[in-house]
């Protein structure tokens, strides 16, 4: 049994300690973000009214006092201090923001690579995967934070070693100041790192400290949102909006693909652990793997053909509130396996082939990058397209619901978003802007630029010039 025992360990710490193990996970995730970045997607529905107002004020714009936007602008601002050089400017935006999922990947990883390299794959598919859907909306703060919160509910599984602390103190106040839903995110991960605590005396001490500081810090950020309660994200969480708004976002392309992703999660749950060093494949082993490998590329499949088509995409800023729903079977299955490790050793068993997790990691980043870089191109498509429309533009202001407009009917483009981004894809210098509705008829410019109903910027403009469209 010890000679076993020795053969087993080594081949478990060499996994742990080479870092190349999981790097063409990351390449192929840093490849659709790129792309998604290049194609300047963070200015999808928000986006290009945040990026305004930030080159405006020449200074990161926040939005309801969120600090993710404080952050993923930070650069951004900085550059348009050097260039108003405006495609360079959306690359540099969009990157801001499509460094989320990559961040919360890098910290998962480094939580888990040193005690429990397998819980790794339900990070891939809790903030990679089952953020598809919605991962075009780059500003939105809800889906960026759900992201951001797996390397804490997998320090609170695992534990987290001294030279973690610090950056995942940082992490967890900065989830608290970036919306409202942290609080549950928090929550969850006290809890769990309380009843790791009991179950594990070795790591009673530890894991009760960690409990102690996510339910103190749960519970301030929750009197502050409690004390600053928003009318509008309040009204969002409505019943009525939310089964209307995931008809709209979750039913269709995306929900198969979610749940191929379930099935395939179960299966990889389920597969046996090896009994030896030298236990081989069986061909019910061969079966379930490549029912696995399957099943991740019908959910490919599925989302390649939902992100090459604007139209059916239309609804995905909705997402962001349906992400715990989605990712939620992959931290119950890490739960699950967790609740595996060995109690004298306090270690995850070795799961059933890491080299298969690795390859089941790389099928799910795969996926990962065909989708964002068809969805990146799609976006793409459009943004070419109105700077094609608004360039033959005769009049300072047009109407979205004029002719040569109606192709954005059923789009990203085809709301108050358009406004802004109408002017960014001109330049620094625009000479129209693109109103919904028909609002050219009814507002007055002589008050300002009117951008949304909420919002009418003045033509004093501080970074782009505006006296090409001033009455």
């Amino acid at each position: 049994m010890s000679g076993a025992g020795t053969r087993v360990v080594p081949r478990y710490d060499r996994l742990q300690k080479d870092p190349s193990q999981m790097r063409t996970f990351f390449v192929l995730i840093g490849m659709g973000l790129l792309a998604l970045s290049v194609a300047g997607a963070g200015m999808s529905y928000d986006g290009s009214y945040v990026l305004f107002r930030m080159l405006e004020g020449q200074q990161p714009w926040v939005d309801h006092g969120r600090a993710t936007h404080l952050v993923f602008q930070l650069v951004a601002s900085l550059v348009s201090h050097v260039t108003h050089n405006l495609p360079f400017l959306e690359f540099v935006f969009s990157l801001g923001y499509a460094s989320a999922p990559i961040i919360a990947l890098a910290l998962s990883w480094w939580v888990v690579r040193s005690r429990a390299p397998g819980l790794f794959i339900w990070a891939a598919f809790g903030v990679a995967f089952a953020a598809l859907p919605g991962q075009i909306c780059l500003v939105a703060d809800m889906l960026a934070v759900g992201q951001l919160a797996w390397p804490l509910l997998l320090a609170a599984l695992v534990g987290v070693e001294n030279k973690q602390i610090p950056l995942l103190v940082l992490l967890s106040l900065f989830v608290a100041a970036s919306h409202p839903v942290a609080c549950g995110f928090i929550a969850i991960a006290a809890a769990l790192a309380f009843v790791t605590g009991l179950i594990s005396p070795q790591e009673r001490h530890r894991q009760w400290s960690l409990a102690a500081g996510f339910l103190v810090l749960s519970s301030v950020a929750l009197a502050v949102e409690i004390a600053r309660v928003d009318p509008y994200e309040a009204g969002l969480l409505h019943l009525d909006t939310l089964i209307a708004n995931f008809r709209l976002a979750v039913v269709g392309w995306p929900l198969v693909a979610i749940g191929c992703g379930w099935l395939a999660g179960a299966l990889i749950l389920w597969e046996p652990h090896p009994a030896g060093p030298d236990r081989r494949s069986t061909h019910a082993d061969v079966a379930v793997r490549a029912c696995i490998l399957l099943l991740l590329g019908a959910a490919g499949l599925a989302l390649l053909r939902w992100g090459l088509d604007a139209h059916l995409w239309v609804n995905a800023i909705a997402y962001r509130f349906y992400l715990p729903f989605a990712a939620s079977p992959f931290g119950l299955a890490a739960i699950v396996e967790h609740l595996r490790r060995d109690p004298e050793t306090g270690r995850v068993p070795i799961p059933a082939r890491l080299p298969s997790r690795r390859l089941y990691a790389n099928a799910i980043a795969t996926v990962c990058c065909v989708t964002l870089v068809a969805q990146g191109y799609s976006w793409h498509q459009l943004r070419n397209r109105l700077v094609q429309t608004t360039a033959l533009a005769r009049t300072a202001c047009q109407s979205l619901d004029a002719p040569d407009y109606r192709w954005t009917t059923g789009t990203a483009l085809g709301e108050w978003e358009i406004s802004a981004y109408s002017i960014i894809v001109q330049g620094d210098r625009p000479s129209t802007v693109v109103l919904a509705d028909d609002l050219c008829r009814t507002v007055d410019f002589h008050k300002g630029l009117y951008l949304t109903p909420w919002y009418t910027h003045g033509w004093d403009a501080r970074w782009f010039n505006l006296d090409r469209m001033r009455p």
